[in-house]
């Protein structure tokens, strides 16, 4: 008898009785907050793979609102939540796990400092517990929007320095420089006369920044969207906008393989509805291509990541599509910005997004509020969204593998919360024939292991070369799409 014949891996609906579902798929989601508003603004998975949160909360706390930083588990279980500020209102605006395990947080205080309200940055030990805190500011509205750990061990803050906008004379974009115990190392404003203000920093490969934010100072509309290069020092290397002739801004920057960079915003030419706004651009901030997303109605992007395919997910909220008046909503796009997918959550009540961030399994975490859920006015609302299965990588026996006895395969697959897998084997290095778990020996495998049966090992001949591959697909995936390993790897057999 053959051992192998020419087979194809065909996993249908009606076989395997499952129906079709979204493109991406809920894993779970979480609220946390009391009897009034809370409200998460910023997130990120953590080294143990959970996740920090920060926001602001009006049902705890010492004063009106304060910054509030809360820690799950991977699966969304608070373990602590920590509360900052004073009798005024204080709110926390991004935040960062540091290389020492702790946590910095941007945000703004009404309660402390020098103006109305000033920069705050703080920063926290692995538990949350405040080690030091720092305000920056003048005698006006002043605003930390962003902030990140630098290369020196430092961190840098974007935001806006307020001139008193209130008169007609803007704020400028502001970035400062800090050491790692949060003590001013310098600052730098980039502005003109109208409102400018930043929302968006990173440090980029060279050492440098690069700034996203919105101006009304420059540019061709009433406001357009303005990024900025700086050299180590703040010193500006060039500066573009983009827009029309209506309120277009930028609200996130992220560097690109390539050098280039890829901006998140909103477009909302005169007379016509807001839409996500897309931008990537080269090295020098030349414009490569942009994209629109969006209805008839008010659809606005806050937060943009990287995504592990090297495309872009883009976080936020619609008002036009959904199950309730505005909605979370997320955008996935390839790497040239066409829309793969776009999911909203939600119900009948306001719903919105504020970040999301990529998690280790290749899916997304993202947090805002909810009116929808919840115990109070509004929850701070945290969703893990699975991706579809993107790739399998062979894990054992070995590639080249000489074996003595049947082999217990392995593999890892990222994506996917639904996954069926079938094990091939054969003679041929390029499967134009070969032995499947699934169409030969009817076994669906639902873990990432498969050991071989003693009679199927009893079949292979010694001193043969083996060639093994893993296919698998995401059940909640609709159309069910077939992944083929990475890699294709060989054993001989003793």
């Amino acid at each position: 008898m053959k051992l192998f014949t020419k087979a194809f891996f065909t996993l249908t609906i009606s076989s395997l009785l499952v129906t079709g579902a979204m493109a991406q798929d809920l894993e779970w989601d979480k609220c946390f907050g009391g009897y009034s508003e809370d409200v998460g603004r910023a997130v990120q998975q953590t080294s143990d793979e959970g996740y920090i949160v920060a926001g602001y909360t009006f049902s705890t706390g010492a004063g009106a609102a304060d910054v509030w930083l809360i820690k799950t588990d991977a699966g969304g279980n608070k373990q602590w939540d920590k509360t900052f500020g004073g009798v005024e209102s204080d709110w926390a605006t991004s935040v960062q796990q540091t290389l020492d395990g702790g946590y910095i947080i941007s945000g703004v205080t009404y309660s402390f400092g020098a103006g109305e309200h000033d920069a705050w940055l703080i920063k926290t030990d692995a538990l949350g517990n405040k080690q030091w805190d720092k305000t920056f500011g003048g005698s006006l509205s002043d605003f930390g929007h962003s902030v990140q750990q630098t290369l020196d061990g430092g961190y840098i803050m974007a935001g806006m320095l307020d001139h008193d906008f209130w008169y007609g004379i803007g704020g400028d974009f502001w970035l400062i420089k800090t050491d790692a115990s949060g003590n001013k190392v310098w600052d730098k404003m980039f502005g003109g006369y109208n409102w400018d203000e930043a929302f968006s920093v990173q440090q980029t490969v060279e050492g440098g920044y690069v700034i996203a934010g919105t101006t009304g100072s420059f540019g061709a509309g009433s406001y357009d969207a303005w990024l900025i290069k700086t050299d180590a020092n703040g010193n500006e290397i060039w500066n573009r906008t983009f827009g029309g002739s209506g309120w277009d801004d930028a609200y996130c920057v992220r560097q690109t393989a390539d050098g280039g960079f890829i901006i998140a915003g909103n477009m909302w030419p005169v007379g016509m509805s807001v839409d996500f706004w897309l931008i990537k651009t080269d090295a020098d901030g030349h414009e490569q291509w942009q994209r629109t997303f969006g209805g008839t109605e008010f659809d606005k992007a806050y937060s943009l990541e990287l995504a592990a395919d090297g495309g872009y997910i883009m976080g936020g909220f619609t008002w036009s599509y959904g199950a309730g008046t505005i909605d979370l909503w997320l955008v996935k796009t390839d790497a040239s910005g066409l829309k793969e997918w776009d999911q909203t959550f939600g119900a009948a009540a306001f719903d919105y997004g504020y970040d999301v961030g990529t998690t280790s399994d290749g899916g997304y975490i993202v947090t805002g509020f909810t009116e929808s859920y919840g115990a109070g006015l509004a929850d701070v609302w945290l969703l893990k969204v699975s991706s579809d299965l993107t790739r399998i990588s062979l894990i054992s026996p070995d590639n080249l593998a000489v074996l003595t006895a049947p082999p217990n395969f392995e593999w890892a697959a990222y994506g996917g919360i639904s996954n069926a897998f079938a094990v091939d084997l054969s003679f041929l290095s390029d499967f134009t024939s070969f032995y499947s778990t699934y169409e030969h020996l009817h076994q669906i495998i639902y873990g990432d292991t498969w050991t071989m049966p003693p009679g199927i090992w009893n079949r292979i001949p010694t001193g043969t070369p083996i060639y093994w591959r893993v296919r698998g697909v995401d059940l909640d995936h609709d159309p069910l799409t077939v992944i083929t390993s990475d890699e294709v790897w060989s054993f001989n057999k003793e």
